[in-house]
């Protein structure tokens, strides 16, 4: 199988709006998705947002969706991922891997602190991928919203 990654551009948000969405199907939570096209483009046109799709044998396979925030704890950038996605019949493949080459890169060209992201409670598999690679959850703090419609 032939793997290509790319960074998006808003050229490219019909196949970023899919895959985001099928993320959004998987943790069962369409409901609240509401992200428009328009405002896809805006972000990735400022680069607030920052997107990488993967290609298997030239067809979508998987993506990834990032953005930068500080931390006061040092003054220096966290890398924040907020979405990654591999279609199911692409797992395995070593996508996942390769995205996180890309944002270790992208991290420490960007001075970040650390990457930082979420995982759901339920998905096992991610938690076993996150931690196989060396990645260890974060005691001690408990994430909090205000406002959401999560709920």
């Amino acid at each position: 199988m032939d793997i290509e990654i790319r960074r998006c551009t808003s050229a490219d948000v019909d196949i970023l709006m899919q895959m985001t969405y099928e993320l959004m199907e998987y943790h069962d939570m369409t409901e609240i998705f509401s992200l428009t096209k328009e405002r896809f483009c805006e972000l990735l046109d400022s680069e607030k947002l920052i997107s990488y799709a993967a290609f298997a044998d030239s067809q979508p396979a998987g993506v990834i969706n990032y953005f930068y925030k500080l931390t006061t704890f040092s003054g220096r950038k966290i890398l924040y991922l907020e979405d990654l996605y591999v279609r199911e019949k692409y797992r395995r493949s070593g996508i996942a891997g390769k995205f996180f080459d890309i944002l270790k890169e992208n991290a420490k060209e960007n001075d970040c602190e650390y990457i930082e992201w979420k995982c759901a409670d339920f998905n096992e598999s991610a938690k076993r991928f996150y931690e196989a690679m060396g990645s260890k959850p974060m005691d001690g703090w408990t994430t909090y919203t205000y406002g959401c419609k999560i709920l």
